[in-house]
């Protein structure tokens, strides 16, 4: 792989590879995720970008034959030293579809993890609520209906509701699976709105099949091919001046 270094690193990953059931999907990945900074990870479908992104929360060693070898830090701390629960509630995850939780009112999809994790009494869980609502950019639309269900908004606020279901218990890190690609164009674009905004406070890492979506918002930009992260770097070098020829083909869209 060629790329370069961040300062401020808020993930570390040295040799991670990852597969299931004897079948390997990443091979040897060295990854440095800038603090604060969006991180977007791009390649064909079947490159391993999912089950990277799943590796950094441990996501990925709740499937049934799943193996993992190498290392990954999160604000220096070895993932596999932390209690999974303790690590996904500082490394937060959105998935491609939205997915609130059916039976649960607004109010309670944001709550959720709260009451998981046992943090705050009831007015500071309603606090939270609004808090995680208001970074979402869903307050103002949802507010008068706190009560109705989660599942009763359209697509895109769902999609913003499972983002303050992942802000409520506020982490260092948010990754985000296809966020968007549930989306119509309108919906994706408060997404990327969005995203550019909590960039302020949270380190992202985004999957995106939407190269123009990886050049509009993200900072980084890494290309993966057949398990292998090929290449990283700034995203506008990436995009405008790629070292390595399986980039630019794939930038170019000669395969794909």
């Amino acid at each position: 792989m060629t790329g370069e270094v961040a300062s401020g690193v808020a993930v570390r990953v040295r040799g991670l590879t990852a597969g299931y059931a004897g079948t390997p999907v990443l091979k040897g990945v060295d990854l440095d995720v800038a603090e604060r900074q969006i991180t977007a990870i791009i390649g064909p479908s079947g490159c391993g970008k999912s089950t990277l992104v799943r590796c950094l929360n441990r996501m990925h060693e709740v499937v049934p034959g799943a193996v993992m070898g190498g290392g990954i830090e999160v604000a220096g701390r070895p993932v596999g030293d932390l209690d999974p629960v303790v690590l996904r509630r500082e490394v937060g995850m959105v998935f491609q579809r939205p997915n609130p939780f059916p039976t649960l009112s607004i109010r309670e999809n944001v709550a959720a993890g709260l009451v998981l994790n046992g943090i705050g009494d009831a007015r500071q869980r309603a606090e939270r609520v609004e808090e995680s609502l208001r970074g979402a950019a869903l307050w103002n639309e949802v507010k008068d209906k706190l009560d109705a269900p989660g599942v009763s908004l359209s697509g895109g606020q769902q999609q913003r509701l499972c983002i303050a279901r992942a802000l409520a218990v506020r982490p260092r890190i948010l990754l985000l699976d296809e966020p968007c690609s549930a989306l119509d164009p309108v919906a994706t674009a408060r997404i990327e709105e969005l995203l550019l905004k909590l960039k302020a406070e949270y380190t992202m890492v985004i999957v995106t099949h939407n190269m123009q979506q990886a050049a509009r918002i993200s900072d980084f930009t890494g290309f993966m091919l057949m398990g292998e992260l090929v290449e990283f770097g700034p995203t506008d070098r990436i995009f405008t001046n790629p070292t390595d020829p399986r980039t630019q083909d794939y930038l170019t869209g000669r395969f794909g």
